[in-house]
């Protein structure tokens, strides 16, 4: 899997699973981390995940 198979493949993982949460970006050494930003009652917070905390295999 690309790099670029990867994020995507987050990006669609995390809009099925979280259609409430907004992707804004990438992040990490590797950028293998997703920004994630989340409506917590009326306020948008950022919380970081990597690919294993979206249960994808990491391609090194």
């Amino acid at each position: 899997m690309t790099r670029s198979d990867q994020l995507q493949k987050m990006t669609d993982l995390v809009a099925v699973l979280h259609p409430t949460w907004k992707v804004e970006g990438f992040g990490g050494d590797r950028c293998d981390n997703v920004v994630i930003a989340t409506d917590v009652e009326g306020d948008w917070t950022e919380e970081t995940y990597t690919a294993e905390d979206l249960g994808l295999e990491v391609t090194r």
